[in-house]
C-alpha cells in the first residue's frame, strides 16, 4: 500500500529528509516525526516523494486503539491522523472522519447518518437556512408578509413594519394627526381626526356621519356654565311658575302659597291665632277669623278655635253646683242648693247667656256688675241691682244686651224681687 503526498520531517527546507521509527509500539516518537507503530514485518521502501509502508501480518496499534491488518500514521505531537493506509482516504465516517476529501468553500455541512457527510450551500447574501422535515435544510431569501418589509444583505437580516400600518393590520393608515383633534374611525379606511374643540364645545353625534364639535345652549328654565375644564347645567333660579316652581326665591316663614296661574305665587299670611282661608269669588282666600253669631262663643288658640253655645232656653250650657257665693260666667248654668250670691260677669258679650235654678229653700241674690242691669219682664233693677228668688225650684235664664248693658231674663220660673 502507499500513499502519496508531502511529508514534513527533521531536515530543514525542502529537500531535507523526512526520519520514521518503526517499531513494535515501544519506542518513544520526537516532535516532528511521523510514527509508524506495528508489529513485528512491518517495513518501509523508497525514497524521495514516494514511502511504500508495508504490513507483514499482525496489527498495527494506533493512538488509544487497536487496528487490526492495517497501517496507520498519525503526527505524535498533535495526535492527527496524517495516513490510513487500510482505511483508505477519504476517512470513513464511521472511523470519525467526514467521508469526503474535498468539501465546497462556504458550503454548511450535513449529517448523513453513516454516509459521507454532505453540504448545503454556499448561501448567498441576506439567505437562510431553512429546516425541513426528515430532509436536509435548504437556503432561502427571507420575504416580508402583509404589513412588513424586509432588508438582507451580507450582514444584516432585518424586518421592519410597513409604515403607517394600515387598519386592516391593527394601525391607524395614518402617520400624523392634527394636535388636539379627536380620532375616528372610517371602516377599514385610515382613520380621521375633527377639528381642534374650542372651550367648552362638545363632541356631539350625528347619524351615519362623523360627530361634529358644539356649543351647548341652556334650555327654558336653565343656565349654562362652559369652559375649558368646565361644562355645567342649573337651573334658573328661582323657578317660575310656568316651569313648574313658585317664581318666589324666599317666601316669608309660615306663609301659605297662592297659585296665580303662569305668575309667580302669592304667599299669605303668616296667620294669627284662629284665623282661617276664607274663599273670595274670583280673588285669593282671605285670612280672618270666625264671628260668633247668636248664643255662640268663639275662642282661638294657637292651632285651636273652640265654638260653644252661650244659652238660650238652658241649651249648650255647662252646669254647675253651687252652694255659696260665687262669680257666675257667660254659657254656665248653676244649681244652687244653698244660701248663695251670685255676680255677673263685668265684662260680657252681646248674647252671652247664664242660667240659675234653686234646690234649696235658701235665698239666691243675682248682682249685676258697675253700670248693669238686670230686667225681669217689664221690671227693671237699679244699676249694679240685684235679682232674687222666693221659694225652692225657681229658676231665671238672663242673656245679655250690650247697647243698653241689661241682663234681660228669657225664662222664669218663681217670683223674682228686684231691687
Amino acid at each position: 500500500m502507499s500513499q502519496a503526498g508531502a511529508l514534513s520531517g527533521s531536515g530543514g527546507g525542502s529537500g531535507g529528509t523526512t526520519s520514521f521509527v518503526c517499531n513494535t509500539g515501544t519506542a518513544t516518537p520526537s516532535a516532528g516525526v511521523i510514527d509508524i507503530l506495528g508489529g513485528s514485518g512491518a517495513s518501509t521502501t523508497g525514497s524521495g516523494n514516494t514511502i511504500t509502508v508495508t504490513a507483514a501480518g499482525g496489527g498495527i496499534t494506533g493512538p488509544g486503539t487497536t487496528v487490526v491488518g492495517d497501517i496507520v500514521l498519525w503526527n505524535s505531537t498533535t495526535g492527527a491522523v496524517v495516513s490510513d493506509a487500510g482505511f483508505g482516504f477519504p476517512l470513513a465516517v464511521a472511523h470519525g472522519g467526514t467521508g469526503d476529501i474535498t468539501l465546497t468553500a462556504h458550503a454548511v455541512l450535513l449529517g448523513e447518518g453513516t454516509s459521507a457527510i454532505s453540504s448545503v450551500g454556499p448561501g448567498t447574501n441576506g439567505q437562510v437556512l431553512l429546516g425541513t422535515t426528515s430532509a436536509d435544510p435548504t437556503f432561502v431569501t427571507p420575504t416580508a408578509g402583509t404589513g412588513l418589509s424586509v432588508t438582507t444583505n451580507a450582514t444584516t437580516l432585518s424586518y421592519a413594519l410597513t409604515t403607517p400600518v394600515t387598519v386592516p393590520n391593527g394601525g391607524t393608515g395614518a402617520g400624523s394627526f392634527t394636535a388636539h383633534g379627536v380620532m375616528l374611525g372610517e371602516g377599514t379606511s385610515a382613520l380621521s381626526v375633527t377639528a381642534v374643540g374650542t372651550n367648552g364645545q362638545v363632541l356631539l353625534g350625528t347619524s351615519a356621519a362623523d360627530p361634529t364639535w358644539v356649543t351647548p345652549t341652556a334650555g327654558t328654565g336653565l343656565s349654562i356654565t362652559t369652559n375649558a375644564t368646565t361644562l355645567q347645567y342649573a337651573l334658573s333660579t328661582p323657578v317660575t311658575a310656568a316651569n313648574g316652581g313658585t317664581g318666589v326665591g324666599s317666601p316669608t316663614a309660615h306663609t301659605l302659597p297662592v297659585a296665580e296661574g303662569s305668575s309667580a305665587f302669592n304667599f299669605l299670611g303668616p296667620l294669627t291665632n284662629g284665623q282661617l282661608l276664607i274663599g273670595s269669588t274670583g280673588a285669593d282666600p282671605v285670612a280672618a277669623t270666625l264671628t260668633a253669631g247668636s248664643n255662640v262663643t268663639i275662642t282661638n288658640g294657637a292651632g285651636t278655635i273652640t265654638i260653644a253655645s252661650s244659652g238660650g232656653g238652658g241649651g249648650g250650657l255647662t252646669w254647675n253646683d253651687e252652694s255659696t257665693s260665687f262669680s257666675a260666667a257667660a254659657t254656665n248654668g248653676y244649681f244652687v242648693t244653698g244660701t248663695a250670691s251670685a255676680t255677673l260677669p263685668a265684662s260680657p258679650s252681646q248674647g252671652n247667656t247664664i242660667a240659675f235654678a234653686t234646690d234649696a229653700t235658701n235665698i239666691l241674690t243675682i248682682t249685676a256688675n258697675t253700670g248693669q242691669t238686670i230686667r225681669v219682664g217689664n221690671n227693671v233693677s237699679a244699676s249694679a241691682g240685684t235679682c232674687a228668688n222666693t221659694l225652692r225650684g225657681d229658676s231665671i235664664t238672663l242673656v245679655y244686651r250690650s247697647s243698653d248693658t241689661t241682663w234681660l231674663a228669657t225664662s222664669v220660673i218663681g217670683e223674682w224681687q228686684l231691687t
